[in-house]
């Protein structure tokens, strides 16, 4: 039985565990919708953390 830390394939896309960080809305975007430094920065976090899959707000 796999594990939450087991890899996993999604389609053609090996994902390192099962752990996903879900899409939430952050407000760092810029006031006409571009993403910005601190966007990029606050997701980097997410990935660092160790989850295996982020999902960014669009």
């Amino acid at each position: 039985m796999a594990t939450i830390w087991d890899p996993i394939t999604i389609g053609n896309v090996e994902v390192k565990n099962r752990i996903a960080y879900p899409p939430m809305l952050s407000n760092l975007c810029s006031p006409d919708g571009y993403a910005t430094r601190n966007m990029a920065d606050y997701y980097a976090a997410r990935a660092g953390g160790g989850a295996g899959m982020v999902t960014i707000e669009v």
